[in-house]
């Protein structure tokens, strides 16, 4: 224990759910498949728009609800967590993008923003 560690105000971590500017993943109960995806907004709220469209059964506009309604599987919506915080828009996008690339093939949804086929080969080899 140090002096400053006792004299710090310690800020309460801001629950999950409640960050914004977010990379997350939402995955299947049933299956390996799993959405990433990002928003500017509350995790909670993109979350909840997500379990909408399932619930309402709105495939044509949702990766999570298309998986859930064609392949007649549950989606977990308790495992949902968020990978990464970024408030910046662009780079929220490649954040997004890096993810889907670690998640592998069972992934259910499609970046927003394109990495260079030799930005990936870097990236997966600096993985390994």
């Amino acid at each position: 224990m140090t002096l400053g560690s006792l004299l710090a105000k310690k800020r309460p971590r801001t629950p999950e759910g409640e960050r914004q500017g977010v990379v997350y993943s939402i995955g299947c109960k049933l299956c390996d498949a799993v959405y990433v995806g990002e928003t500017k907004n509350m995790a909670k709220v993109r979350w909840g728009q997500h379990q909408a469209a399932v619930r309402k059964g709105l495939p044509s506009n949702n990766h999570l609800a298309q998986h859930a309604h064609t392949e007649r599987h549950q989606i977990d919506w308790d495992g949902a967590r968020v990978l990464a915080t970024e408030t910046r828009w662009k780079e929220r996008k490649l954040v997004e993008h890096i993810q889907m690339e670690l998640a592998g093939t069972k992934v259910i949804s499609q970046p927003t923003a394109r990495l260079s086929d030799i930005c990936l080969t870097l990236f997966r080899t600096d993985q390994r």
